[in-house]
């Protein structure tokens, strides 16, 4: 006996005419959205992590050129600021 003769052919067709294809297809497209929105806030969370590490080196890269600057002023003009007292 065939695998194929061991398939119960009349019941596979009699309980796919009870499937409802509309909520089939409902649930296929809802599944993809909200796959989508997952995927979209697991990456938002990745680049607003990725965003902050970003705009704190370059925070820090620019107070270290800053004060490099400023001491390279105070070399050049003799180690004294030309403001006067604080």
């Amino acid at each position: 006996m065939s695998v194929l003769a061991r398939v119960p052919i009349e019941r596979v067709r009699d309980e796919a005419v009870q499937v409802q294809w509309g909520r089939v297809v409902l649930g296929v497209v809802v599944g993809i959205l909200y796959g989508v929105g997952f995927g979209i806030g697991k990456a938002g969370r990745w680049l607003l992590a990725a965003l902050t590490i970003t705009l704190y080196a370059a925070g820090r890269a620019a107070g270290w050129a800053f004060v490099a600057v400023r001491l390279g002023w105070r070399d050049a003009t003799g180690g004294t600021d030309q403001r006067g007292p604080a």
